[in-house]
C-alpha cells in the first residue's frame, strides 16, 4: 500500500529544448511549461512501467503550489530509468477523451494538486475511472494538500491511500523542515539522503487505516 506523504516541497522549474507534443492543456500555458510534452511520454521506452503524473491547476501566486513544476520535476527524473515512462497531464485530469489512452497500462498515479473539494477526480465518472484502476492494483501517491478529501469520500480514499487529512482533527502549519536520519530501513526510501528546507508547509493529524499501513 503505498504510504501518504503529508505535503512536498518543490522549487520552480524551467525546462529548456523539449519539443511541445502531446494533448493542449486545459487553461494557458507559460512559455516554458509549453515545451514539455502533456499527456505523452518525453521518449519511447518499450515496457516501462508507466506513471501518470496530474498536475493541478494553478490556486495560488508564482512560486507557491508549483504543481505543473513540481510534476515536471518529478518526471525530469523519473525519465532517468530506463524502466519508468512518466507521462505529465495538466488541469489535474487528462483531457476529455484522453483518459483511456493516459491511464491505459499504467502502474502507478501520482497526483499533486489542491484537495478538499477542489480534487479534480471528485465528478462522478472520473471517480469511477479512478475506483476502478484502484480495483485493478494501480498505486496511487497523493501529494500536498491532495491527501484532504470531502469527508462523504474519505472512507473510501483511506481505503486506497491508508490515510486522509479531515478538519475535523487535521492540523495545517509551516515550520523549517529538516531530515538528519530515517528510522526505518523501507524499500520507500531507498536513495534518500537527509535534506531540509526552509518553511514549508504540513498537513498533519491524518486518520489513518486501521491496518496495511507502516510507519517510515
Amino acid at each position: 500500500m503505498p504510504v501518504p506523504h503529508p505535503m512536498l516541497w518543490i522549487p520552480a522549474l524551467m525546462l529548456s529544448g523539449i519539443v511541445a507534443a502531446g494533448a493542449q492543456a486545459p487553461y494557458e500555458l507559460t512559455a516554458e511549461q509549453r515545451r514539455i510534452p502533456l499527456e505523452t511520454p518525453l521518449e519511447a521506452k518499450p515496457g516501462a512501467a508507466k506513471i501518470v503524473l496530474l498536475a493541478g491547476l494553478p490556486s495560488n501566486k508564482p512560486g507557491q503550489h508549483e504543481y505543473f513544476a513540481g510534476c515536471a520535476l518529478i518526471q525530469e527524473c523519473l525519465a532517468q530509468s530506463p524502466g519508468v515512462t512518466p507521462i505529465l497531464v495538466a488541469g489535474g485530469w487528462p483531457m476529455e477523451g484522453r483518459e483511456e489512452a493516459v491511464f491505459a497500462g499504467a502502474k502507478s498515479i501520482v497526483c499533486y494538486l489542491d484537495g478538499g473539494a477542489k480534487l479534480a477526480m471528485l465528478p462522478a465518472e472520473r471517480w469511477e475511472r479512478l475506483r476502478g484502476l484502484m480495483k485493478s492494483g494501480v498505486g496511487l501517491v497523493m501529494l500536498h494538500q491532495a491527501v484532504e478529501v470531502p469527508a462523504d469520500r474519505s472512507s473510501e480514499f483511506q481505503s486506497w491511500l491508508g490515510g486522509v487529512w479531515q478538519p475535523d482533527q487535521g492540523g495545517r502549519g509551516h515550520w523549517d523542515m529538516g531530515f538528519g536520519t530515517f528510522p526505518s530501513a523501507h524499500e520507500t526510501l531507498r536513495g534518500v539522503k537527509p535534506f531540509a528546507a526552509p518553511k514549508d508547509g504540513w498537513l498533519y493529524n491524518l486518520h489513518f487505516a486501521p491496518s496495511g499501513v507502516t510507519p517510515i
